[in-house]
């Protein structure tokens, strides 16, 4: 391949050929979802009503692997790219085990790690903070440290993300189309058809996931979809390092956007669990898409609203990154984040304190 309409014709077709296998396999596991085990049963905490297979996941897991191992680039790629399919493979797999029997955080978190330094292992790491807080060039032990605790929280970030209908596959959607761009730029051929395969993938099970038959990502399917985001964040920013195509600021400003409001929406929450005496790991209703449902919006209407948002503070950090610089970027639009969250649970606690007022008034009390 030597032309950009090379890349993109190469590109197309792994996204069309993954588009294709998912809708084949979720047709053929959603007929056997209950023999499998592999359901999702309506609870005190889940706004579903009715029992939902549960194997998005895996199907989207399964097209992305057979449409990257049939692909005779893939083979003639860094034996690198087989450490990340096989570790993507394997949190497929244990989330379908959490979905199943249920793994207690301890034992995912740990599984996490494991496999977010396996990949470091490999050499994926962050060489570089560009600058950010005045820190350039990392030292070994804090390229793997900050390495593994980056990618172990990316996917907990949008594993926690999955609470809507629609929700972890459109932002992922829209986060794996930017990467994808960026890829076409730097004419990264392997990396591209890994992007494209998700992307085309993602596109059946979001129409089985919004309609009224639908079925759900899982577990699996959630931390396939961060650990590939923020694998492929990885390589792309230290490409970028040997690419006169893209200042690695640049690349920096734009992962950093996309991951932004899953990350930090998630340290809010483990945050605030913990100054109330609870585990970060205890299951409640204070993510951010549990806010948007309080306003009586629908999924899909929550989903496109939290979509946007990620969307617009994307362009503030590449704008801000642009017009100032990469630390600039990064703690003007995380302050964003958080009074915007601020504000927000603040008017969802008023609606809550208007509406025990009205049913007191009510009963007469």
């Amino acid at each position: 391949m030597e032309t950009i309409t090379d890349y993109l014709l190469f590109s197309i077709t792994g996204s069309i050929i993954a588009g294709v296998l998912t809708a084949v396999m979720i047709q053929f596991l959603r007929k056997h979802a209950t023999k499998m085990r592999l359901i999702d049963k309506p609870g005190h905490r889940k706004v579903h009503k009715t029992v939902v297979p549960v194997v998005g996941g895996l199907a989207i897991g399964l097209a992305w692997l057979l449409t990257m191992i049939s692909s005779p680039l893939v083979w003639k790629s860094a034996p690198s790219i087989f450490a990340i399919l096989g570790t993507g493979i394997l949190l497929v797999f244990v989330g379908i085990l959490d979905d199943r029997v249920g793994l207690s955080a301890t034992k995912r978190l740990a599984i996490q790690l494991f496999c977010s330094f396996h990949i470091a292992s490999w050499g994926i790491r962050l060489t570089s903070l560009y600058g950010i807080f005045g820190i350039y060039e990392l030292n070994t032990w804090a390229s793997y440290l900050i390495t593994v605790v980056l990618i172990a929280g990316v996917i907990n970030a949008y594993n926690l993300i999955d609470g809507i209908d629609g929700l972890a596959g459109l932002l992922t959607l829209v986060s794996f189309l930017v990467l994808y761009v960026i890829s076409l730029v730097m004419q990264n051929g392997t990396l591209l058809l890994c992007l494209a395969a998700i992307v085309g993938s993602l596109v059946p099970f979001l129409r089985s996931n919004l309609s009224k038959n639908k079925i759900f990502l899982g577990d699996g399917g959630s931390m396939l979809l961060g650990f590939i985001l923020v694998v492929s964040g990885l390589l792309l920013i230290e490409q970028a390092q040997f690419s006169d195509k893209l200042l690695p600021e640049t690349v920096v400003s734009l992962v950093f956007g996309l991951f932004l409001v899953p990350v930090l929406d998630a340290l809010r929450v483990f945050a605030t669990r913990f100054l109330r005496g609870y585990s970060p790991f205890h299951p409640d209703k204070s993510h951010l898409h549990h806010s948007m449902l309080s306003f009586k919006l629908s999924h899909v209407q929550s989903t496109l609203f939290i979509t946007f948002f990620v969307a617009v503070l994307a362009g503030f950090t590449y704008l801000f990154n642009t017009l100032y610089n990469i630390q600039t970027a990064i703690v003007c639009t995380s302050l964003f984040f958080f009074a915007s969250s601020a504000l927000l649970r603040g008017v969802v606690q008023l609606n809550e304190w208007k509406n025990k007022v009205r049913s007191l008034e009510r009963d007469g009390v």
